[in-house]
């Protein structure tokens, strides 16, 4: 966390010491300038946890960017490590020499490789990146131009499991529960939707109800028993 601090207070000096307002044009205005961002702040890092992809030993994690301007042609850009700020190791990662934003596109995706080992599963490691400009595009906004990624192997709640899924599908969340269930189910629901979700919850519900007819229901950290919402009672 002291890291993270020490990162945006940096880009932040910079900024403030180059006593310049920023003037990025938007999408909508009339100008062959592009400008390329990252569609996270920087202050809004990425948490990525090899435990919500079960079975998988490297992610192709996608990094989104953004622009400025318009064009029909494909255009490259470049993103690099700052290495004075990252912890993980060059075999923790692989990054592609150049990437390719789409012609007719405002967003698109660069993909980062990520290889699990075993020193993930007691601590984390951290990626930093940063946008460099080139001949097809200038730096957008100062807070947007770096991007930091944690990696691990901890029970982190997935970002699938959001209020909807808590509110009628799978409960309240609970380490202890989203464990279980991905030792029962052992499926990847990163981008799945809320029906295959809901699919699976009901795999696990049927798991809890055997438990329970066995006369070993399973029971939250403080004692109350597991429950699934959907499918009701």
């Amino acid at each position: 966390m002291k890291a993270r601090y020490i990162i945006i207070l940096g880009m932040l000096g910079t900024l403030f010491s180059s006593c310049q307002k920023e003037e990025v044009p938007t999408y909508s205005d009339c100008t062959s300038d592009r400008f390329i961002y990252f569609a996270r702040t920087e202050a809004d890092s990425t948490d990525l946890s090899f435990f919500s992809y079960p079975g998988q030993t490297t992610i192709n994690f996608p990094v989104v960017v953004k622009s400025t301007g318009y064009s029909t042609e494909d255009a490259t850009y470049k993103i690099a490590v700052m290495s004075q700020y990252t912890t993980a190791e060059s075999s923790d990662y692989e990054l592609p020499a150049t990437c390719t934003f789409r012609g007719g596109m405002v967003s698109d995706t660069c993909f980062v490789r990520f290889n699990y080992s075993s020193k993930l599963d007691d601590g984390k490691v951290r990626l930093v990146l940063e946008l460099k400009s080139n001949e097809d595009f200038q730096l957008g906004p100062t807070t947007s131009r770096v991007a930091v990624i944690w990696v691990h192997n901890n029970i982190v709640q997935p970002d699938w499991w959001d209020s909807f899924i808590s509110s009628y599908i799978m409960g309240t969340y609970s380490e202890k529960k989203y464990r279980l269930f991905m030792e029962v189910v052992g499926v990847d629901l990163t981008d799945a939707d809320r029906s295959v979700i809901r699919h699976y919850a009901l795999v696990f519900k049927q798991y809890l109800a055997k438990r329970k007819a066995d006369g070993k229901p399973v029971r939250e950290e403080d004692g109350t028993e597991m429950t699934i919402v959907a499918g009701g009672n």
